[in-house]
């Protein structure tokens, strides 16, 4: 038992471990050169650890994984890339580092305590890091430097950028919003240290989230607060047909309140930095119903990479290979400089760079885990928190719909292990109740 014990806290640290490194090395580039290695190897040991520790090999996500990194290393061979290089890949180390959230939650005694930990020491590096980049992008506007930081931070056409974009900021800022809420769920009024360390953690998310203008952002999580509630209210209230209908429509309202209040982070940050002295005109913060282009922009986009990957039959069956870094351009007509590095839709990606034999394994198993979220509500022995990771797992689905994430090596977005780990510990409520 003291050895179970030991190897438990051995495997929750490593986790937190790969966690801190991962998503410090977004903003410090120059540490990726180390971290991506490091934390690879890491992720291959714990996940070799976890699988045989708890017999994990036949379930059918250890085996759908093993798949599709078996067709991934298949998609490289045929694009021209050795073993080696696949092996030593940025693709293949973060692939290894979020099989090993999925598996270490899965096989720690006290799953739980384990996720608990990890929401915790999480909420705790975000926190850190929001600060960092909002202190990075305002000092030289107080000092009138240009500063075009867009890894560590810096104001850019009105938004706040770090991590290289600020959509991956906002979403980043999302999971942290959500981590937040969800230590508040667990801890609720019975520790009031960490009550007050999760609304500090929220309202820190809260803002950077708005400073960003990631309209995907906002959506996931007013979404997974709003579903919260009408579970909440649900089971206040007796269940019954009448009821049903005023319970929606709480939860819409509750969707659109916290959905509005997105704007107040920009009326916050003009109002302090007023009175320091510097008077800002214009964030160009985007409104949820603003008409920029954006969505006929992703459409776009969207087509246009199912057009590519319809070219021939390798790029159809194995993709462009994962490690390829194949940009789209002649998207729009008349614009042919115009080079897109990504397909701004995870499930689409997905297809353009695994083809379809490596799309069909991953979107079965995408699948999989979220009906397998969606089970926890019929489960005896659930908890808030329970229930609100189901959520989690659900919103960051909902971003996957315009960014890179989960399904994707998107190299600087912490909120894929997030994904994964929430997915691995829904995977464990659905073991332990049959």
């Amino acid at each position: 038992m003291k050895t179970k014990g030991f190897v438990d806290h051995i495997l929750v640290a490593a986790i937190v471990f790969i966690m801190l490194c991962y998503t410090l090395s977004g903003i410090f580039a120059g540490q990726k050169n180390w971290v991506f290695p490091v934390c690879g190897i890491m992720g291959i040991t714990i996940t070799g650890i976890c699988v045989l520790r708890s017999k994990l090999w036949a379930s059918y996500d250890a085996v759908l994984l093993c798949v599709f990194l078996c067709l991934s290393l298949v998609s490289a061979t045929l694009a021209g890339v050795s073993t080696m290089d696949f092996l030593c890949s940025r693709f293949f180390s973060f692939w290894m580092m979020s099989l090993s959230m999925c598996f270490a939650v899965q096989t720690i005694s006290d799953g739980k305590k384990a996720i608990v930990s990890f929401f915790f020491f999480s909420s705790l590096v975000l926190c850190a890091v929001s600060i960092y980049v909002i202190f990075h992008a305002s000092g030289p506007l107080l000092n009138n430097v240009i500063n075009e930081d867009v890894l560590k931070g810096c104001f850019s056409k009105g938004r706040l950028y770090a991590f290289g974009n600020a959509n991956v900021l906002g979403v980043i800022s999302a999971g942290h919003m959500l981590l937040s809420v969800a230590g508040l769920v667990e801890n609720g009024k019975r520790n009031r240290v960490l009550q007050i360390f999760y609304l500090i953690s929220l309202f820190i998310g809260w803002m950077t989230l708005g400073l960003t203008g990631c309209r995907a952002g906002r959506i996931a999580v007013a979404m997974a607060v709003s579903m919260f509630s009408f579970v909440l209210i649900r089971g206040k209230l007796e269940k019954d047909k009448k009821r049903l209908l005023f319970e929606i429509v709480m939860a819409v309202i509750v969707f659109a309140i916290v959905l509005s209040t997105f704007f107040l982070p920009g009326v916050i940050y003009k109002a302090v930095m007023g009175l320091i002295g510097l008077e800002i005109d214009d964030m160009g913060l985007h409104k949820i119903l603003d008409d920029d282009g954006t969505f006929s922009g992703r459409t776009d986009i969207w087509f246009y990479s199912i057009k590519s990957s319809l070219k021939n039959a390798r790029r159809f069956f194995f993709g462009i290979s994962p490690i390829s870094a194949e940009q789209l351009y002649g998207i729009y007509a008349g614009h042919h400089e115009i080079k897109v590095v990504h397909a701004h839709n995870s499930y689409i990606e997905l297809f353009r760079k695994h083809g379809i034999l490596g799309f069909v394994p991953m979107i079965a198993l995408t699948i999989a885990w979220f009906v397998n979220s969606l089970k926890i509500f019929a489960l005896k022995e659930k908890d808030n928190l329970d229930i609100f990771i189901a959520f989690m797992v659900m919103a960051v689905m909902v971003m996957g719909m315009t960014e890179t994430l989960p399904l994707i090596s998107s190299y600087d977005c912490y909120t894929s292990l997030l994904f994964f780990i929430c997915c691995g510990y829904c995977m464990r409520l659905g073991r332990e109740q049959k």
